[in-house]
C-alpha cells in the first residue's frame, strides 16, 4: 500500500496511518479494510492530501471509492483492480479517454461522474455483470455514441450533464437488430434520439 499513498502529502499519511503501516498494512490505514489479511476495500471521502495511486492497489480490491478528493491523473481503466465490482471515482478531475472495453470483468456499479473525462466512447465489451455506469458532467462530446451487446443486468447508463445538457446527440445501436427495447436504461436522454 506504500505505492498506493506515495503521492499523499505528509500531512496525509499521517492523519490517515493508524499504526504502523509498514508492518500492517491492513490495520495501519483507515480507510482500508481487509478479510483474512488481503485488501478488499479502500474507500475515501473528501480527502485533499494528493493523488492515490488507484494502478497500486491489489487485484483483490473488489470496492473502490475515492469520492471528492480533487484527484488529477489519467484514468487507465486497465489498471483497475481486477476483482473490483465497485468503482466510484466521482467529483474529481480525472481526464482522458474513458476505455470502456478494459473494466475490470466482475465491476457491477462505476461511477465517474463530475470529472474531466474526454472521449470518445463506445458501449461495447461491457462486462457481463455490469448494473450501472455513470459517466455523465464530464468533457465528452461526441456526435454518436454506439453500443452493443449490453449486458443483460444492466439497469442504467448515465451520460447527461447537469441540468439535461448533453453534448451527445445521438446513442445509436451498432447492429438495429441488437436496439434496446427499454430506452430507459440511457437515464435521462431524449428517446427519440436513441436507435
Amino acid at each position: 500500500m506504500d505505492l498506493f499513498f506515495s503521492s499523499i502529502s505528509d500531512e496525509g499519511r499521517r492523519n490517515l496511518s493508524v499504526l504502523d503501516p509498514l508492518t500492517d498494512h491492513c490495520l495501519g490505514w483507515s480507510g482500508v479494510t481487509c478479510v483474512e489479511d488481503v485488501i478488499v476495500k479502500v474507500k475515501y471521502t473528501k480527502l485533499l492530501y494528493g493523488n492515490f495511486n488507484i494502478r497500486a492497489l491489489p487485484p483483490t480490491v473488489t470496492f473502490l471509492q475515492v469520492f471528492a478528493c480533487q484527484q488529477k491523473y489519467a484514468l487507465e481503466t486497465r489498471t483497475l483492480p481486477r476483482a473490483a465490482e465497485t468503482v466510484w471515482l466521482h467529483r474529481n478531475r480525472l481526464f482522458g479517454s474513458v476505455e470502456l472495453r478494459t473494466l475490470p470483468p466482475r465491476l457491477c456499479w462505476m461511477s465517474l461522474l463530475r470529472n474531466e473525462l474526454r472521449g470518445p466512447i463506445i458501449l461495447t465489451n461491457l462486462p457481463f455483470t455490469l448494473q450501472s455506469l455513470q459517466i455523465g458532467d464530464n468533457k465528452i462530446r461526441q456526435d454518436i455514441v454506439y453500443y452493443a451487446n449490453l449486458p443483460p443486468s444492466i439497469r442504467m447508463i448515465d451520460l447527461m450533464n447537469i441540468r439535461g445538457r448533453t453534448p451527445i446527440n445521438e446513442i445509436r445501436a451498432l447492429n438495429p437488430a441488437e436496439a434496446v427495447t427499454d430506452k430507459s436504461i440511457f437515464s435521462g436522454f431524449p428517446a427519440n434520439r436513441i436507435d
